[in-house]
């Protein structure tokens, strides 16, 4: 009965705001006219953004700019590409956000309100934020405090700057301005305010120095007591990572089901991802199996999703621009019969041809070699996943036929049956481990999370991974072999610690030095000898891997002294990759 009340009153309160666009004008009730006034326009989009139908909302915003430009209204035009550029940060169509803001600066710098463009480079951060380009972030993020007068506006600014900070590693920056900024009076009058500074000020001396639980409780206590429901989803899942990195595994797990509850209840793609990659981290047994199913179930559906809107909102904007691309053209044509008249002299065309010849003749070799080297690699790749899933699909499945057999047959004595039972599935887990290990590989926008979930896999009571720097590299604009190749080296690196090292800490650290990527792997275990680790397959195929990428492998070990490898490849490669890095392989 609540809920039909609930429904009732949204489809009133939707009706309400289209009859406020229409005035008094009664007659409208009983036709609908061929072209709404513009704010019907925008009660529309505002009525399929909160049903959450992204691309209904982001073409009824672009009908309302059209019609405001039409009327030379920029400021209504501004207002309207802001919303639109909203609707894509919402749809996760982070480049096309930042075209579209972009487009929409000269309307709001000719304002004489300062506060539109600052909500303008705000809004710039956040996308920059979620690009992981950190300098842009920072760089927008300073120019919307400089602009801003208002107080609790400026704050929160500054409370951004510290996120940033922290998601660089500048902790003690981070943790030096959120404690200026949570003594004012300000902050202390607005308490969602105050939560989120103490809050992220308790996550950073986490990250500094494995403190701030005081922060992190007091925060999680205003929230309660505010109902900040989106405020809780951070709480909770800050004073989870606490309890994991202080070896309080019971609690963590407490607090990151809490995360996903909430995540529920947020209905947040976003965020529910982020509380599933918790619990698949501190998760064992059938809750990982469940959780892990459940992060592949909502990725999975955010992708096409995503996909979806990102194809709508073009065809949106393509179908605006058909007209001015058609104009494009003929004046492209046109400078080019320019320039062939102005290039007209035979010497400096026949100088100018020869240099490229020589350059194209340069370029198409190194293209070939490269290209022929990416075959041989991606030939090998397929290779190994065709025979981890012909081994999955046959051997694994028979042996676990096997086994029900087993189970049922009342002829073998039960010691005898126990001791049979116990090595089949001990040869299925080693069959399950083996298409587990070469399985494919998600190369998209999600490689980076799925990179470190598999190392996460392998820390545990005994071990200890550590992972530094990987949220630093920029992996969109990585080709998908070297990400795979990365991938598979490291998986082989930790399978090699996991069998020989009996190590009990191990650091991966990704950095960038002069245009290449740097992974530092280094463990406490026995070590070995140079000699002795190139007879072992894994660490060959890690050498074959690196250099089919123009990698390089440095080994720096002793027996009993741990375990230290340096791989290296550069950043960008002569030949392009088109719609190769968001396959899965």
């Amino acid at each position: 009965m609540i809920i039909k009340k609930l429904i009732l009153l949204m489809v009133l309160l939707v009706f309400a705001s289209f009859l406020s666009c229409t005035g008094n004008d009664t007659s409208s009730t009983t036709h609908k006219p061929s072209k709404p006034h513009n704010c019907s326009l925008e009660a529309k989009a505002q009525h399929y953004t909160y049903m959450r139908a992204l691309d209904s909302a982001f073409y009824y915003y672009n009908e309302a700019k059209k019609h405001h430009l039409k009327n030379n209204d920029s400021i209504q035009a501004a207002k309207n590409i802001a919303l639109m550029a909203e609707v894509q940060l919402t749809a996760g169509d982070y480049f096309g956000a930042e075209k579209t803001i972009l487009e929409n600066l000269p309307f709001i710098k000719k304002q004489s309100d300062k506060k539109e463009l600052v909500k303008a480079y705000t809004f710039l951060a956040h996308v920059y934020k979620h690009l992981f380009d950190h300098k842009n972030a920072l760089l927008y993020f300073e120019k919307a405090q400089d602009v801003s007068t208002d107080s609790l506006e400026k704050l929160n600014i500054l409370h951004n700057i510290a996120r940033v900070h922290i998601e660089l590693g500048n902790n003690l920056e981070a943790i030096g301005i959120l404690q200026g900024i949570k003594e004012s009076e300000v902050a202390k009058k607005s308490p969602s305010t105050y939560a989120y500074i103490i809050d992220r000020l308790g996550f950073a001396m986490l990250r500094d120095n494995n403190s701030g639980l005081e922060h992190l409780l007091a925060a999680l206590e205003i929230r309660k007591t505010h109902n900040d429901i989106e405020g809780l989803f951070y709480s909770y899942q800050h004073i989870s990572e606490y309890y994991d990195v202080h070896g309080i595994p019971a609690t963590a797990k407490e607090y990151a089901k809490k995360t996903y509850d909430i995540a529920l209840k947020l209905r947040e793609p976003e965020k529910m991802l982020q509380a599933l990659s918790c619990l698949v981290t501190i998760s064992t047994g059938d809750e990982l199996k469940f959780y892990s199913n459940e992060y592949i179930t909502y990725n999975t559906a955010l992708k096409k999703t995503r996909t979806a809107h990102k194809n709508s909102f073009n065809d949106i904007i393509d179908n605006d621009t058909r007209y001015e691309t058609a104009a494009l053209k003929k004046n492209e044509t046109q400078d080019r019969a320019l320039l062939m008249q102005i290039s007209s002299d035979h010497n400096k065309l026949l100088l100018i041809s020869l240099v490229f010849t020589i350059f194209s003749s340069i370029m198409v070799y190194y293209l070939v070699r490269s290209r022929h080297r990416k075959e041989r690699f991606m030939e090998s790749y397929s290779t190994e996943t065709r025979l981890a899933k012909k081994v999955h699909d046959e051997i694994a499945n028979e042996i676990y036929g096997t086994i029900n057999d087993l189970a049922s047959d009342e002829d073998i004595s039960v010691t005898d049956k126990e001791k049979l039972l116990s090595r089949l599935d001990s040869i299925y887990l080693m069959t399950k481990n083996i298409s587990r290990e070469t399985n494919n590989i998600d190369t998209g926008y999600e490689y980076p999370e799925h990179l470190k979930m598999m190392l996460n896999a392998y820390s545990g009571y005994t071990v200890n991974v550590i992972i530094k720097g990987i949220a630093d590299i920029n992996w969109d604009s990585i080709d998908a072999i070297k990400k795979i190749a990365t991938y598979r080296s490291l998986q082989e690196l930790m399978v090699n610690m996991k069998k020989h090292s009996q190590a009990s800490l191990v650091v991966v650290d990704f950095t960038i030095d002069n245009k290449k990527i740097v992974i530092n792997y280094t463990d406490n275990g026995v070590g070995a000898t140079q000699e002795k680790l190139l007879t072992k397959n894994g660490l060959q195929n890690i050498e074959s891997r690196m250099t089919s990428i123009d990698g390089a492998v440095h080994f720096d070990t002793g027996s009993g002294k741990g375990f230290h490898i340096t791989l290296t490849y550069p950043l960008y490669t002569p030949y392009v990759q088109k719609n190769f890095n968001n396959r899965r392989h």
